[in-house]
Protein backbone atom coordinates (compact mmCIF):
# COMPACT_ATOMS: atom_id res chain seq x y z
CA UNK A 1 0.00 0.00 0.00
CA UNK A 2 2.85 2.53 1.08
CA UNK A 3 4.72 1.88 -2.32
CA UNK A 4 0.83 2.78 -4.23
CA UNK A 5 -0.56 -0.61 -4.58
CA UNK A 6 -3.70 0.42 -4.02
CA UNK A 7 -5.95 -2.59 -4.96
CA UNK A 8 -6.04 -4.10 -1.05
CA UNK A 9 -9.17 -3.75 1.24
CA UNK A 10 -8.85 -4.59 4.54
CA UNK A 11 -11.65 -6.46 5.78
CA UNK A 12 -11.88 -6.77 9.99
CA UNK A 13 -13.31 -9.94 11.12
CA UNK A 14 -14.25 -9.23 14.72
CA UNK A 15 -16.38 -6.45 13.69
CA UNK A 16 -17.74 -8.47 10.66
CA UNK A 17 -18.75 -11.45 12.96
CA UNK A 18 -20.66 -9.15 15.29
CA UNK A 19 -22.46 -7.69 12.82
CA UNK A 20 -23.73 -10.55 10.49
CA UNK A 21 -24.67 -12.63 13.90
CA UNK A 22 -26.45 -9.22 15.67
CA UNK A 23 -28.31 -7.45 12.41
CA UNK A 24 -29.76 -10.94 10.96
CA UNK A 25 -29.12 -14.04 13.44
CA UNK A 26 -26.20 -15.47 11.31
CA UNK A 27 -24.70 -18.74 13.87
CA UNK A 28 -20.96 -17.34 14.79
CA UNK A 29 -19.80 -20.39 12.29
CA UNK A 30 -21.59 -18.87 9.37
CA UNK A 31 -19.91 -15.03 10.85
CA UNK A 32 -16.96 -16.54 10.85
CA UNK A 33 -16.80 -18.14 7.47
CA UNK A 34 -18.58 -15.32 5.37
CA UNK A 35 -17.21 -14.20 2.05
CA UNK A 36 -16.68 -10.59 0.66
CA UNK A 37 -19.11 -10.86 -2.41
CA UNK A 38 -19.37 -7.23 -4.72
CA UNK A 39 -16.74 -4.67 -3.89
CA UNK A 40 -16.83 -4.90 -0.01
CA UNK A 41 -20.49 -6.53 0.83
CA UNK A 42 -20.45 -9.42 3.37
CA UNK A 43 -22.33 -12.74 3.14
CA UNK A 44 -23.13 -15.94 4.51
CA UNK A 45 -21.03 -18.48 2.30
CA UNK A 46 -23.20 -20.32 0.06
CA UNK A 47 -26.35 -19.85 1.95
CA UNK A 48 -27.24 -16.45 1.59
CA UNK A 49 -28.99 -14.64 -1.75
CA UNK A 50 -28.37 -10.97 -0.72
CA UNK A 51 -29.70 -8.26 -3.35
CA UNK A 52 -29.17 -4.69 -2.99
CA UNK A 53 -32.62 -2.69 -3.80
CA UNK A 54 -31.60 0.25 -3.65
CA UNK A 55 -29.18 3.35 -3.14
CA UNK A 56 -31.40 6.26 -1.45
CA UNK A 57 -29.58 9.48 -2.06
CA UNK A 58 -29.56 11.20 2.17
CA UNK A 59 -28.96 14.94 0.77
CA UNK A 60 -32.19 14.21 -1.62
CA UNK A 61 -34.56 13.67 1.32
CA UNK A 62 -32.29 16.70 3.14
CA UNK A 63 -33.33 18.70 -0.05
CA UNK A 64 -36.91 17.52 -0.11
CA UNK A 65 -37.28 18.67 3.28
CA UNK A 66 -35.80 22.49 2.89
CA UNK A 67 -38.88 22.41 0.07
CA UNK A 68 -41.96 20.58 2.07
CA UNK A 69 -41.56 17.66 0.06
CA UNK A 70 -41.44 19.84 -3.63
CA UNK A 71 -38.64 18.91 -6.20
CA UNK A 72 -37.40 21.18 -7.39
CA UNK A 73 -35.55 18.99 -10.45
CA UNK A 74 -38.82 17.48 -11.65
CA UNK A 75 -41.05 20.48 -10.53
CA UNK A 76 -43.63 17.99 -8.39
CA UNK A 77 -44.64 17.20 -5.09
CA UNK A 78 -42.27 14.30 -4.54
CA UNK A 79 -42.51 13.65 -0.97
CA UNK A 80 -44.79 14.86 2.18
CA UNK A 81 -45.71 17.63 2.95
CA UNK A 82 -43.49 18.41 6.12
CA UNK A 83 -43.73 21.94 6.71
CA UNK A 84 -42.35 25.26 5.58
CA UNK A 85 -38.81 25.67 6.66
CA UNK A 86 -39.28 29.41 7.78
CA UNK A 87 -42.46 28.62 9.94
CA UNK A 88 -40.12 25.92 11.84
CA UNK A 89 -39.31 27.28 15.47
CA UNK A 90 -36.12 24.74 16.03
CA UNK A 91 -33.69 22.32 14.64
CA UNK A 92 -35.22 19.28 15.74
CA UNK A 93 -38.43 20.57 13.37
CA UNK A 94 -36.58 20.90 10.56
CA UNK A 95 -34.50 16.86 12.02
CA UNK A 96 -37.77 15.56 11.99
CA UNK A 97 -38.62 16.99 7.71
CA UNK A 98 -35.46 15.30 7.20
CA UNK A 99 -36.14 12.25 8.78
CA UNK A 100 -39.89 11.94 7.15
CA UNK A 101 -38.30 12.58 3.80
CA UNK A 102 -35.64 9.94 3.97
CA UNK A 103 -38.11 7.65 5.61
CA UNK A 104 -40.35 8.16 2.44
CA UNK A 105 -37.44 8.01 -0.25
CA UNK A 106 -36.60 4.62 1.60
CA UNK A 107 -39.99 2.92 2.27
CA UNK A 108 -41.63 3.60 -0.95
CA UNK A 109 -38.31 2.14 -3.21
CA UNK A 110 -38.46 -0.99 -0.94
CA UNK A 111 -42.65 -1.45 -1.82
CA UNK A 112 -41.88 -1.75 -5.39
CA UNK A 113 -38.63 -3.23 -4.79
CA UNK A 114 -40.58 -6.19 -3.09
CA UNK A 115 -43.03 -6.81 -5.95
CA UNK A 116 -40.46 -7.35 -8.29
CA UNK A 117 -38.24 -9.50 -5.93
CA UNK A 118 -40.39 -12.36 -5.82
CA UNK A 119 -40.27 -12.37 -9.91
CA UNK A 120 -36.07 -12.33 -9.54
CA UNK A 121 -35.40 -16.20 -10.38
CA UNK A 122 -37.78 -15.69 -13.26
CA UNK A 123 -36.01 -12.80 -14.96
CA UNK A 124 -32.44 -13.03 -13.67
CA UNK A 125 -31.71 -16.59 -12.57
CA UNK A 126 -28.24 -17.41 -11.15
CA UNK A 127 -27.21 -20.82 -11.90
CA UNK A 128 -23.93 -20.53 -11.00
CA UNK A 129 -24.34 -19.68 -7.60
CA UNK A 130 -27.30 -21.96 -7.04
CA UNK A 131 -24.97 -24.78 -7.89
CA UNK A 132 -22.60 -23.73 -5.56
CA UNK A 133 -25.26 -23.38 -2.33
CA UNK A 134 -26.36 -26.69 -0.76
CA UNK A 135 -29.85 -25.74 0.42
CA UNK A 136 -30.71 -25.14 -3.30
CA UNK A 137 -29.03 -28.04 -4.03
CA UNK A 138 -31.16 -30.55 -2.10
CA UNK A 139 -34.41 -28.34 -2.78
CA UNK A 140 -33.70 -28.08 -6.86
CA UNK A 141 -34.55 -24.28 -6.48
CA UNK A 142 -32.85 -20.96 -7.97
CA UNK A 143 -31.12 -19.18 -4.57
CA UNK A 144 -33.34 -16.46 -5.49
CA UNK A 145 -36.27 -18.36 -5.36
CA UNK A 146 -35.89 -19.16 -1.65
CA UNK A 147 -33.42 -21.82 -2.27
CA UNK A 148 -30.78 -20.07 0.38
CA UNK A 149 -31.22 -19.90 4.02
CA UNK A 150 -30.97 -15.85 3.76
CA UNK A 151 -33.06 -14.27 1.17
CA UNK A 152 -31.84 -10.63 2.25
CA UNK A 153 -31.82 -7.54 0.34
CA UNK A 154 -29.78 -4.61 0.84
CA UNK A 155 -30.08 -0.52 1.26
CA UNK A 156 -26.92 0.74 0.96
CA UNK A 157 -27.05 4.91 1.70
CA UNK A 158 -25.60 7.21 -0.29
CA UNK A 159 -24.01 10.93 0.20
CA UNK A 160 -23.95 10.01 4.42
CA UNK A 161 -21.60 12.83 5.11
CA UNK A 162 -23.06 15.14 2.76
CA UNK A 163 -26.09 14.87 4.31
CA UNK A 164 -24.50 15.09 7.85
CA UNK A 165 -22.57 17.78 6.82
CA UNK A 166 -25.58 19.73 4.88
CA UNK A 167 -28.03 19.20 8.49
CA UNK A 168 -25.49 21.13 10.67
CA UNK A 169 -25.31 23.61 7.95
CA UNK A 170 -28.90 24.72 8.32
CA UNK A 171 -28.76 23.95 12.55
CA UNK A 172 -25.75 26.52 13.04
CA UNK A 173 -26.40 28.92 10.43
CA UNK A 174 -30.27 29.38 10.59
CA UNK A 175 -31.18 28.27 14.06
CA UNK A 176 -28.34 28.32 15.88
CA UNK A 177 -26.58 31.57 14.86
CA UNK A 178 -29.25 32.88 13.17
CA UNK A 179 -27.07 34.09 10.52
CA UNK A 180 -29.05 33.18 7.68
CA UNK A 181 -33.06 33.22 7.15
CA UNK A 182 -34.48 30.29 5.53
CA UNK A 183 -35.88 32.39 2.21
CA UNK A 184 -32.27 33.20 1.64
CA UNK A 185 -30.90 30.11 2.03
CA UNK A 186 -33.15 28.26 0.03
CA UNK A 187 -32.28 31.85 -2.56
CA UNK A 188 -29.01 30.61 -2.88
CA UNK A 189 -28.94 27.27 -3.21
CA UNK A 190 -31.96 27.94 -6.01
CA UNK A 191 -29.06 30.47 -7.56
CA UNK A 192 -26.57 27.59 -7.25
CA UNK A 193 -25.09 29.99 -4.51
CA UNK A 194 -24.24 32.50 -7.86
CA UNK A 195 -24.11 35.70 -5.90
CA UNK A 196 -24.07 34.48 -2.76
CA UNK A 197 -20.09 33.26 -2.46
CA UNK A 198 -19.67 34.68 1.30
CA UNK A 199 -22.70 32.26 2.43
CA UNK A 200 -21.17 29.54 0.65
CA UNK A 201 -18.08 30.17 2.30
CA UNK A 202 -19.18 30.37 5.35
CA UNK A 203 -21.61 27.16 4.73
CA UNK A 204 -17.92 25.02 3.57
CA UNK A 205 -15.92 26.48 6.84
CA UNK A 206 -18.14 25.74 9.73
CA UNK A 207 -16.36 24.15 12.26
CA UNK A 208 -19.94 21.25 12.57
CA UNK A 209 -17.91 18.61 9.74
CA UNK A 210 -18.11 15.00 10.13
CA UNK A 211 -15.18 13.46 9.67
CA UNK A 212 -12.91 15.36 11.73
CA UNK A 213 -13.86 14.08 15.54
CA UNK A 214 -15.52 17.00 16.06
CA UNK A 215 -18.68 16.22 18.76
CA UNK A 216 -21.50 17.96 17.35
CA UNK A 217 -21.48 16.92 13.60
CA UNK A 218 -20.39 13.37 15.12
CA UNK A 219 -23.65 12.45 17.14
CA UNK A 220 -25.67 13.85 14.24
CA UNK A 221 -23.82 11.52 12.31
CA UNK A 222 -24.35 8.98 14.81
CA UNK A 223 -28.24 9.36 15.75
CA UNK A 224 -28.96 9.07 12.03
CA UNK A 225 -27.22 5.80 11.88
CA UNK A 226 -29.09 4.96 14.62
CA UNK A 227 -32.26 5.24 12.80
CA UNK A 228 -31.21 3.58 9.96
CA UNK A 229 -30.45 0.52 11.55
CA UNK A 230 -33.62 0.98 13.62
CA UNK A 231 -36.03 1.77 10.59
CA UNK A 232 -34.29 -0.92 8.73
CA UNK A 233 -34.11 -3.86 10.93
CA UNK A 234 -37.94 -3.72 11.93
CA UNK A 235 -38.65 -4.82 8.04
CA UNK A 236 -38.63 -7.93 6.44
CA UNK A 237 -38.33 -8.10 2.65
CA UNK A 238 -41.02 -10.12 0.13
CA UNK A 239 -38.69 -13.39 0.20
CA UNK A 240 -38.90 -13.73 3.97
CA UNK A 241 -35.44 -12.14 4.63
CA UNK A 242 -34.23 -9.42 6.05
CA UNK A 243 -33.54 -6.11 5.14
CA UNK A 244 -29.51 -5.15 5.60
CA UNK A 245 -28.00 -1.81 5.93
CA UNK A 246 -24.64 -0.91 4.07
CA UNK A 247 -22.99 2.18 3.52
CA UNK A 248 -20.92 1.98 -0.03
CA UNK A 249 -22.24 4.36 -2.52
CA UNK A 250 -20.36 2.55 -5.65
CA UNK A 251 -20.46 4.79 -8.40
CA UNK A 252 -23.47 6.66 -7.69
CA UNK A 253 -21.65 9.44 -5.31
CA UNK A 254 -21.24 10.77 -9.05
CA UNK A 255 -24.25 9.94 -11.18
CA UNK A 256 -26.49 11.00 -8.28
CA UNK A 257 -24.80 13.92 -7.78
CA UNK A 258 -24.77 15.01 -11.54
CA UNK A 259 -28.98 15.01 -10.98
CA UNK A 260 -28.53 17.55 -7.73
CA UNK A 261 -28.90 20.83 -7.11
CA UNK A 262 -26.71 22.53 -4.64
CA UNK A 263 -26.57 21.89 -0.68
CA UNK A 264 -26.37 23.52 2.41
CA UNK A 265 -23.12 22.14 3.14
CA UNK A 266 -21.45 24.56 0.43
CA UNK A 267 -21.58 21.92 -2.51
CA UNK A 268 -22.56 23.01 -6.04
CA UNK A 269 -25.21 21.58 -7.86
CA UNK A 270 -23.47 18.78 -10.50
CA UNK A 271 -20.37 18.38 -8.02
CA UNK A 272 -20.10 14.74 -6.57
CA UNK A 273 -21.39 13.63 -3.59
CA UNK A 274 -19.27 12.10 -0.08
CA UNK A 275 -18.83 8.34 -0.55
CA UNK A 276 -18.96 5.32 1.66
CA UNK A 277 -18.36 6.69 5.10
CA UNK A 278 -15.91 9.02 4.19
CA UNK A 279 -16.28 12.67 5.21
CA UNK A 280 -16.94 15.22 2.27
CA UNK A 281 -14.09 16.00 0.21
CA UNK A 282 -11.45 19.24 1.56
CA UNK A 283 -13.79 18.57 5.11
CA UNK A 284 -11.29 16.59 6.99
CA UNK A 285 -8.80 18.89 8.75
CA UNK A 286 -7.53 16.26 11.65
CA UNK A 287 -6.01 13.79 9.25
CA UNK A 288 -7.05 9.89 8.81
CA UNK A 289 -7.36 9.61 12.77
CA UNK A 290 -10.56 12.54 12.94
CA UNK A 291 -12.32 10.50 10.26
CA UNK A 292 -11.83 7.03 11.66
CA UNK A 293 -12.64 8.26 15.05
CA UNK A 294 -15.64 10.13 13.20
CA UNK A 295 -16.59 6.50 11.42
CA UNK A 296 -16.58 4.34 14.40
CA UNK A 297 -19.26 6.94 16.11
CA UNK A 298 -21.65 5.31 13.37
CA UNK A 299 -21.21 1.60 15.32
CA UNK A 300 -19.94 -0.55 11.89
CA UNK A 301 -21.85 -3.67 13.36
CA UNK A 302 -24.98 -1.92 12.47
CA UNK A 303 -24.53 -2.17 8.89
CA UNK A 304 -24.64 -5.71 8.25
CA UNK A 305 -24.50 -5.39 4.03
CA UNK A 306 -21.36 -3.02 4.33
CA UNK A 307 -19.24 -0.51 6.15
CA UNK A 308 -16.29 0.88 4.22
CA UNK A 309 -14.06 3.58 5.05
CA UNK A 310 -12.30 5.30 2.42
CA UNK A 311 -8.65 6.39 4.00
CA UNK A 312 -6.06 9.09 1.84
CA UNK A 313 -2.44 9.26 3.82
CA UNK A 314 0.11 10.91 2.41
CA UNK A 315 3.28 9.66 1.45
CA UNK A 316 5.52 11.49 4.26
CA UNK A 317 3.31 10.15 7.25
CA UNK A 318 4.00 6.78 6.34
CA UNK A 319 7.66 7.04 5.41
CA UNK A 320 10.32 4.80 6.83
CA UNK A 321 10.05 1.71 9.62
CA UNK A 322 8.18 3.77 12.07
CA UNK A 323 5.39 4.53 8.92
CA UNK A 324 4.89 1.20 8.52
CA UNK A 325 4.25 0.50 12.77
CA UNK A 326 1.92 3.49 12.72
CA UNK A 327 -0.42 1.74 9.39
CA UNK A 328 -0.12 -1.18 10.88
CA UNK A 329 -1.44 0.44 14.23
CA UNK A 330 -3.95 2.17 12.49
CA UNK A 331 -5.57 -0.84 11.45
CA UNK A 332 -5.65 -2.87 14.77
CA UNK A 333 -7.03 0.07 16.26
CA UNK A 334 -9.27 0.29 13.77
CA UNK A 335 -10.74 -3.27 13.89
CA UNK A 336 -10.27 -3.65 17.95
CA UNK A 337 -13.03 -0.89 17.69
CA UNK A 338 -15.51 -2.94 15.50
CA UNK A 339 -14.26 -0.85 12.07
CA UNK A 340 -15.88 -3.55 9.11
CA UNK A 341 -13.64 -2.53 6.15
CA UNK A 342 -10.91 0.13 5.20
CA UNK A 343 -9.39 0.98 2.26
CA UNK A 344 -6.28 3.33 1.30
CA UNK A 345 -5.11 5.89 -1.72
CA UNK A 346 -1.68 7.18 -0.40
CA UNK A 347 -1.02 10.08 -2.63
CA UNK A 348 0.63 13.75 -2.35
CA UNK A 349 -1.13 16.61 -4.61
CA UNK A 350 2.06 17.18 -5.79
CA UNK A 351 1.99 13.31 -7.64
CA UNK A 352 -1.62 13.46 -8.75
CA UNK A 353 -1.05 17.28 -10.15
CA UNK A 354 1.67 15.39 -12.31
CA UNK A 355 -0.08 12.74 -13.17
CA UNK A 356 -2.87 15.01 -14.20
CA UNK A 357 -0.05 17.41 -15.85
CA UNK A 358 1.79 14.82 -17.87
CA UNK A 359 -0.34 11.88 -18.31
CA UNK A 360 2.24 9.48 -20.21
CA UNK A 361 4.11 9.05 -17.43
CA UNK A 362 1.44 7.80 -15.35
CA UNK A 363 -0.20 5.10 -17.28
CA UNK A 364 0.05 2.68 -14.81
CA UNK A 365 -1.20 4.82 -11.98
CA UNK A 366 -4.43 3.09 -10.15
CA UNK A 367 -6.62 4.79 -7.13
CA UNK A 368 -9.09 3.07 -5.43
CA UNK A 369 -12.56 4.84 -5.92
CA UNK A 370 -15.10 3.06 -3.66
CA UNK A 371 -14.77 -0.82 -4.17
CA UNK A 372 -12.75 -1.30 -7.00
CA UNK A 373 -9.39 0.63 -8.92
CA UNK A 374 -9.42 2.50 -11.76
CA UNK A 375 -6.43 3.83 -14.04
CA UNK A 376 -6.08 7.52 -13.20
CA UNK A 377 -5.89 8.19 -16.65
CA UNK A 378 -9.08 7.20 -17.42
CA UNK A 379 -11.09 9.31 -15.12
CA UNK A 380 -12.44 12.80 -16.43
CA UNK A 381 -10.42 15.51 -15.12
CA UNK A 382 -13.78 16.43 -12.60
CA UNK A 383 -13.26 13.27 -11.14
CA UNK A 384 -9.38 13.53 -10.57
CA UNK A 385 -9.93 16.96 -9.47
CA UNK A 386 -11.98 15.69 -6.51
CA UNK A 387 -9.10 13.81 -5.47
CA UNK A 388 -6.63 16.37 -5.87
CA UNK A 389 -8.88 18.29 -3.35
CA UNK A 390 -8.69 15.93 -1.15
CA UNK A 391 -4.97 14.98 -1.43
CA UNK A 392 -4.66 19.19 -0.63
CA UNK A 393 -7.18 18.86 2.57
CA UNK A 394 -4.75 16.12 3.79
CA UNK A 395 -1.20 17.37 3.48
CA UNK A 396 -2.78 20.38 5.30
CA UNK A 397 -4.33 18.02 8.19
CA UNK A 398 -2.30 17.85 11.10
CA UNK A 399 -0.18 14.53 11.23
CA UNK A 400 -1.14 13.77 7.92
Amino acid sequence: IRAGKTSFMFACQPGMIKSLTRCYGATYAEARDADISGCNEMHVKGDEASMTDLLPNAAKALLLALNDGFDPVTGTQLGPKTGDLALMESYGDFYSAFIAQLSFIIDSSLDLSDRLDRLVDQINPCVLLSALSPRALEEARDVYAYGAKYTNSAVLICSFATAVDSLMAVKKLVFDLKEVDAATLKDALAADWNGYEKLRLRAKRLEQKYGNGEEESDECAAKLSEWLFDHLSKRRNSRGGAVKLGVPSTSDYISQGKKLPATPDGRRAGEELSKNVAPVNGAEKNGVTGYIRSALKLVPTRFSEAFVLDAMIHPSAIAGDDGIAAVRSLIKTYMALDGISIQFNVFSPEMLLDAQAHPEKYSDLQVRVTGWNALWNGMTKKEQDAYIERSFSIAASPGA
